[in-house]
């Protein structure tokens, strides 16, 4: 089984949104579709993608970076900013 991680495009977005989960777990889970619309809110932090397995869109999965950063001066005074990023 070969399970890969693809970038949501034109191409392939109606078929995620078409992906539904099971009638008693709704509750507990967004659509494909609100999820993607926060991700294109939240560019840079939210990263949505499609899962494949073995060539066929099986499901949805997304998650976010939690950016922390600082910019500080180095011995000759030159300013750096730090990233740390934590998923």
């Amino acid at each position: 089984m070969n399970v890969e991680l693809i970038d949501l495009t034109e191409e392939n977005l109606q078929q995620c949104f078409g992906l539904k989960v099971a009638s008693d777990q709704k509750q507990y889970i967004a659509s494909n579709e609100d999820s993607w619309n926060t991700a294109k809110e939240n560019k840079g932090i939210a990263c949505p993608f499609a899962i494949y397995s073995d060539g066929k869109m099986i499901g949805f999965t997304m998650f976010a970076f939690d950016r922390l950063s600082y910019v500080y001066r180095d011995d000759l005074s030159n300013e750096r900013e730090v990233v740390f990023v934590k998923i």
